[in-house]
């Protein structure tokens, strides 16, 4: 997460919209702040949320300020599963960036074009704290950590296509240890906040 990424409406939309398909957020923190300067949200921004929210059918929590929106990014992401990915940077380094983002500013739609991507040449800012290896070697961990129930969910699903395309006959239903195994996979709870990695569908 960019620094003060997540006081921004615009990020929280995209979080908001991640939870709402029910995607897993993984945040690797370069610099995360959990407290802010409070500032008012301006009257654009404020009826960007409202419209965000109406058009996806979902509660409106009238976010009026900056740490408004800083502690609804937080309650949508939680505070588990951060990867330090952290940088030293001087405010000279954080000038340095914005003035190169600004030559990009307008130009962001480009970015299904790989050969634009590849002509962008990144300034190197600041200094790592973290390591690059330990970071990736952490995602892995995390994104391999429920792979065991993704499998069973992708098992116990193609089941029930199958039970599904044969007009859902009995004799295709689970039985036996299988309908045991799916019926514990149902009832695995996830606690502290923390996001299964795939939900059961009606089917």
């Amino acid at each position: 997460m960019a620094p003060r990424c997540l006081t921004s409406p615009y990020c929280l939309m995209e979080l908001e919209y991640a939870r709402f398909l029910g995607k897993r957020v993984i945040p690797l923190n370069q610099m995360v702040i959990f407290q802010t300067v409070s500032q008012t949200l301006s009257a654009s921004d404020q009826a960007d949320l409202q419209h965000f929210y109406a058009d996806h059918h979902l509660p409106d929590p009238n976010l009026q300020t900056t740490q408004d929106v800083l502690n609804r990014s937080l309650a949508l992401i939680g505070r588990t599963d951060w990867l330090d990915a952290k940088e030293s940077l001087s405010t000279a380094d954080c000038e340095q960036l914005a003035a190169w983002a600004q030559s990009y500013e307008n130009h962001w739609h480009k970015h299904e074009d790989q050969d634009y991507l590849a002509t962008l040449e990144l300034p190197i800012c600041g200094e790592s704290i973290d390591s690059l290896a330990s970071i990736v070697e952490r995602l892995q961990l995390v994104l391999e950590r429920h792979t065991a129930y993704v499998h069973q969910h992708t098992e116990i699903l193609l089941a029930a296509r199958h039970w599904q395309r044969h007009q859902y006959l009995i004799r295709y239903l689970l039985v036996g240890k299988e309908r045991l195994q799916a019926e514990d996979w149902l009832l695995t709870e996830f606690f502290d906040g923390e996001q299964p990695p795939c939900l059961p569908t009606n089917l």
